[in-house]
């Protein structure tokens, strides 16, 4: 398995420990860590659990790139990919995520379904679950959308499993960013197809103190997107009045939070979904933008014709 790595802090020993713990045949053999930089202790911390390390300098550090090359000596069948900061939920992870991976032939990869780490902020929540497909809007179901489920632009390296025979024939883009959405579609041109598991891993950010952050994704993702599944202007101003609505209701019902967080909660709403709106704008415009702009906004600026 592989894991991409800097400064993975506190969290990279607990999402290591749910590794090592899981149950065979998802018990990985051998761990990769591809560290670009780290100065945290993470390095200290990957030796003494036993991973095998890959440093590169953090100049060269891509999606796409890092992770073929921490992929790039695996002889298993199946190639493993979790992030430093998402901890499988249970010991049988990894284990679900095979099984559904090899009961469909035509199958190139699964996802495990994200849930939020504990204490994440309600913004960030919503959003997760909301991704997950196991809320709607406000009100959380606790059973997955089978019609999300099956949507392969959900496709994320998160916590995934793929087949190496097949990864070795298209593996990921020397991309910056967008790796999984463009191998998603690679691997579906190539008459094969994606899904999200049954298993279940837990990952979020919260919203601060990098708010930019949220602009700079929803800019990538929202660029993508648009040059596969348009998304009319009106889709995008409903998405951000009615997010607002949806998160006045949703941080009201959290009971955990005091009454002077849920009006903090609240009034940061409006703020953080401009920003996601505004993100969105930008993916749309994206070509028709100068490139101090995309240079500064987007983690990916591809050369001309490279994500065709």
């Amino acid at each position: 398995m592989v894991i991409p790595v800097k400064n993975g802090g506190p969290r990279l020993a607990k999402v290591l420990d749910s590794i090592l713990a899981q149950n065979p045949p998802g018990k990985p053999e051998r761990i990769v860590a591809v560290d670009s930089g780290s100065t945290d202790g993470s390095l200290e911390i990957l030796k003494e659990k036993g991973v095998e390390i890959i440093t590169i300098p953090s100049s060269e550090f891509r999606h796409g790139d890092t992770r073929n090359l921490g992929s790039s000596g695996t002889s298993s069948e199946v190639i493993i990919f979790n992030n430093q900061d998402a901890i499988p939920a249970d010991s049988n992870c990894y284990r679900q995520l095979m099984e559904d991976l090899f009961s469909d032939p035509s199958c190139a990869g699964v996802c495990a379904l994200l849930i939020p780490h504990t204490g994440c902020d309600p913004l960030a929540k919503r959003d997760v679950l909301g991704e997950s497909g196991i809320m709607t809007g406000w009100r959380y179901t606790g059973i997955p959308d089978e019609k999300k489920r099956s949507r392969m632009k959900h496709f994320h390296t998160i916590c995934c499993a793929v087949r190496t025979d097949l990864f070795r024939e298209i593996p990921f883009r020397s991309v910056v960013f967008g790796e999984d959405y463009l191998w998603n579609r690679d691997v579906n041109q190539a008459g094969y197809h994606t899904g999200i598991s049954g298993a279940v891993a837990r990952h979020s950010h919260n919203t601060f103190p990098h708010p930019f952050r949220f602009l700079k994704i929803h800019a990538d993702s929202s660029y993508f997107r648009e040059k596969y599944e348009p998304i009319c202007l009106f889709k995008r101003i409903r998405w951000l009045v009615g997010g607002i609505f949806l998160d006045w209701i949703f941080i009201g019902r959290q009971k955990a939070l005091g009454i002077d967080r849920k009006a903090g909660w609240m009034a940061a709403s409006p703020l953080i979904r401009t920003m996601q709106f505004t993100g969105g704008l930008l993916g749309r415009y994206h070509d028709h933008l100068p490139s101090w702009l995309l240079k500064r906004v987007f983690f990916y600026y591809p050369e001309k014709g490279q994500s065709d």
